[in-house]
């Protein structure tokens, strides 16, 4: 299982405030993921619960009134998640062979940062699944 340094996942925006240690745990539970160019990684309209961090390569962006954007890996727009709103506004295609991570919302913003530490979930999506 290829994962994620602390180092890497420490550049986007939801994970750089966090001290070293949760990185860390948070990190070695997320497994890397790859799809293939023109691959449909979310359709406009899904409510799938996952969050896409890009690590490598460019996701194209396409709203049902035909506004597009590109968002490449290891730019400032590419700090965010990628189509973070439920249900998406957004299909997102890969338009060159991508690596990126899948993560469930509650890492990014859980409910109560004081009670609940934070925790990741990986699930199997069949909307993220490389086919």
């Amino acid at each position: 299982m290829d994962t994620l340094t602390p180092e890497e996942l420490q550049q986007f925006t939801p994970f750089e405030s966090l001290a070293r240690a949760e990185r860390d745990r948070i990190a070695q539970a997320l497994e890397i993921k790859t799809a293939k160019r023109k691959q449909v990684l979310l359709k406009v309209g899904s409510d799938e619960p996952g969050i896409l961090l890009l690590l490598e390569g460019a996701v194209g962006l396409e709203a049902n009134d035909g506004r597009k954007t590109v968002i490449q890996a290891k730019t400032a727009a590419a700090r965010n998640p990628i189509a973070r709103l439920r249900p998406s506004m957004y299909s997102v295609v890969a338009l060159t062979p991508i690596r990126y991570v899948l993560v469930d919302p509650r890492a990014v913003s859980p409910t109560d940062k004081r009670s609940e530490p934070l925790k990741v979930d990986i699930e199997a999506s069949p909307v993220f699944a490389a086919s």
